[in-house]
C-alpha cells in the first residue's frame, strides 16, 4: 500500500490477538537453538540478510574495513537526521521555524561526525544555502504529512527498545524512527495496535520494509505483542509504503534470526561456509576474487533495468 503518511499509519486489516506470554515463548524458541559456541554477537537485520544470503558476504563485511560513505549518502542521512532532531525538539520545547532550526543545527559542529562536518565545511556558500532550504522543506513536509507526530502522548521517537539479549546474542534495532500507538490488553490476549515508522530520504522500497523484520520481532518480545503495522516513508518525495504484520511473516523473521545465529556459529568455529552467488555479490568486499561471484551479471542487469526505466519515462513525456 502506498500513500500519504497520515493515512499510512492507519491499519487496514483487523488484527489477530496474541496470547499473553507470546514474547517469552519466542525468546525460548530462539534460545533453544542457539549454539553454545557462537561467542559475542550483535545482530541487526542487514547482518541477518547478509549471512542468510551468503556466508562469505557476512564474513567480508565483518572483517573488511568498510568504504566511507560518499557525499550523496551523507546528504541523504542528514535529511533523515535533521527531521528527527526537529521532531524531538518540537516534542520537548515546542515548534520552531524549520529554517531557524536548520541553521542553528548546521552551525553546531559537535552535531556531526568528522566526515559530515568536513563535507559541510567544504560547501560553497550557495550550496550551503541550498542545503538549508532543502532540509527546512523536509521538516515542513513531515509536519504537514503527519501532524500527530508532534504529539508525545501518541508518538515516541525510536523503537520501544534499541536492543535486547538472548543467551548473549544481542538483537539490535536500527530501522525504527517513530513508534506510534500501543497494543491493547484483552482477556488473556494482547491485541496489536502499534505502528513502527521508518524514514528514508526518498524512494522507499519494499526492501526497506523487509529490513524492519527484526524491529517487529524485538518490539513483540519487549512488549509481549508484535506491532500491527510497518511504514516506510520518503521524506522528500512524500511517498510511502506500508504493510500489516502477519503471523507467517513474523515466523519468517524468527526463522531468519535462528538461522543467522547458527550459520555465524558455524563460520566462527570452522564448521563450513556456504557461498552462494546472486545480486548481493555487488555489495561483497570479495566480489572480485570469489569464484561464485555474480557481481558483473548483477551490475549489467541493474544497468539494463535503469535504461529501460529511463526509456519508459522518456516515452511517457511524449
Amino acid at each position: 500500500m502506498t500513500g500519504q503518511l497520515a493515512g499510512l499509519v492507519v491499519p487496514q486489516v483487523e488484527p489477530l490477538g496474541y496470547p499473553q506470554g507470546w514474547g517469552k515463548g519466542v525468546v525460548t524458541r530462539i534460545g533453544q537453538e542457539m549454539p553454545d559456541d557462537v561467542g559475542p554477537l550483535v545482530l541487526n537485520q542487514r547482518a541477518i540478510d547478509d549471512v542468510c544470503n551468503c556466508s562469505g558476504l557476512w564474513q567480508g563485511k565483518e572483517f573488511v574495513t568498510p568504504v566511507p560513505a560518499n557525499a550523496f549518502d551523507l546528504r541523504r542521512q542528514l535529511v533523515v537526521r535533521v527531521v528527527k532532531e526537529w521532531v524531538e525538539s518540537a516534542m520537548v520545547w515546542g515548534q520552531t521555524k524549520p529554517i531557524d532550526f536548520v541553521r542553528e543545527f548546521l552551525g553546531t559542529e559537535r552535531n556531526f561526525d568528522p566526515l559530515t562536518a568536513t563535507m559541510l565545511f567544504l560547501f560553497p556558500e550557495f550550496e550551503r544555502i541550498e542545503l538549508e532550504n532543502e532540509l527546512a522543506m523536509a521538516i515542513a513536509h513531515i509536519a504537514e504529512a503527519w501532524p500527530a507526530i508532534l504529539d508525545s502522548t501518541q508518538c515516541t521517537l525510536g523503537p520501544v527498545v534499541k536492543s535486547l539479549s538472548i543467551n548473549g546474542v544481542v538483537l539490535s534495532v536500527d530501522t525504527v524512527d517513530v513508534t506510534f500507538g500501543d497494543h491493547h490488553l484483552g482477556v488473556d490476549v494482547n491485541w496489536p495496535g502499534s505502528v513502527l515508522v521508518r524514514f528514508v530520504a526518498s524512494n522507499p522500497s519494499p526492501s526497506d520494509l523487509e529490513e524492519m523484520a527484526l524491529a517487529a520481532l524485538v518490539h513483540g518480545i519487549a512488549t509481549g505483542c508484535p506491532p500491527q503495522r510497518l511504514v516506510v516513508y520518503g521524506i522528500q518525495d512524500g511517498r510511502g509504503l506500508a504493510m500489516d504484520v502477519e503471523r507467517d511473516w513474523l515466523e519468517m523473521a524468527i526463522g531468519g534470526t535462528r538461522l543467522a545465529v547458527k550459520t555465524i556459529a558455524g563460520i566462527r568455529n570452522d564448521r563450513g561456509m556456504v557461498i552462494d552467488g546472486g545480486d548481493h555479490c555487488v555489495f561483497c568486499p570479495y566480489r572480485n576474487d570469489c569464484e561464485a561471484s555474480e557481481a558483473n551479471e548483477a551490475n549489467e542487469a541493474n544497468e539494463a533495468n535503469e535504461a529501460n526505466e529511463t526509456n519508459e519515462a522518456d516515452d511517457d513525456m511524449f
